[in-house]
């Protein structure tokens, strides 16, 4: 009872001194600024291995195998104002174990690449604050931890969205969220799992619509396969059910898939 309190009670101080943040364009590692004015290869007693680069002209921070620990700060990777990539080369560690692994509020911000990001954090492995989107696209990501929400505030604090696109995530947990969505992926845990939703928000959750444990969310090869090379190469341009219906990605059954080269085509997903 008493380890709550005092996590709430930080929470309440944190919400206190972010307020003035939201609008400020900051990127920080382990509470050290990053100037994201140039370019710069990134150093610090934060890095223990492997390289991390920013690039000002596209807003890439790339994570070349990495292993990144903190443990001072209040979080790991905090993204504010800005709308970023993180480009994943190989496989890469943030370790956390203090609070927070990653933090982005006011911010639009996509994790690439191919490669893999683990996540560790003492509390929260990934939050999203204040008009925060965080789009996991062709990679992986492994969070031992929550992903989650604010689930509190006026409507632009709990205005935090989810997007996996052909990717893998895992994580203990996946809730308090304006909307989760999945292009070309699939639940594969838990069985029979879906998006709920409570007043806090939409959530991953079991067949019976309780709140998941241990998510993790796969690409979809028959979906990617219709949606990256549906026939000679050819890029499918639409999805549609049979009763005409556009869809973001293959449904079970018959589809109808309209391709790059003008072409109709008939996709089954078993």
């Amino acid at each position: 009872m008493k380890f709550k309190t005092l996590h709430t009670l930080l929470l309440i101080i944190a919400a206190t001194l972010w307020t003035g943040r939201i609008d400020a364009q900051q990127l920080e590692i382990a509470n050290n600024a990053v100037n994201t004015t140039n370019d710069a290869t990134l150093t610090g007693a934060w890095l223990k291995s492997g390289n991390v680069s920013w690039n000002a002209t596209t807003k890439t921070l790339t994570l070349d195998n990495a292993k990144i620990e903190n443990i001072a700060g209040y979080y790991t990777l905090f993204v504010s104002g800005l709308d970023i990539t993180i480009k994943l080369i190989g496989s890469s560690d943030m370790n956390a174990t203090t609070m927070e692994g990653v933090r982005l509020m006011n911010s639009k911000t996509t994790i690439t690449g191919g490669g893999t990001l683990k996540v560790y954090a003492g509390f929260t492995a990934v939050y999203l604050h204040h008009d925060a989107t965080l789009t996991i696209d062709g990679c992986t990501v492994d969070i031992d931890g929550m992903l989650e929400g604010w689930g509190s505030g006026d409507e632009k604090d709990k205005n935090n969205h989810l997007v996996v696109k052909n990717a893998t995530l895992k994580a203990t947990s996946v809730r308090r969220l304006s909307s989760i969505s999945l292009t070309a992926c699939k639940m594969q845990s838990p069985d029979g799992g879906k998006i709920g939703e409570d007043e806090f928000g939409k959530f991953v959750a079991t067949a019976d619509g309780s709140k998941a444990r241990n998510v993790v969310i796969v690409p979809d090869k028959t979906a990617s396969i219709a949606r990256a090379n549906v026939e000679n190469g050819c890029e499918a341009k639409a999805i549609y059910s049979m009763d005409g219906h556009l869809q973001p990605a293959l449904g079970k059954g018959i589809n109808i898939v309209r391709t790059s080269d003008g072409k109709t085509v008939k996709v089954l997903k078993k």
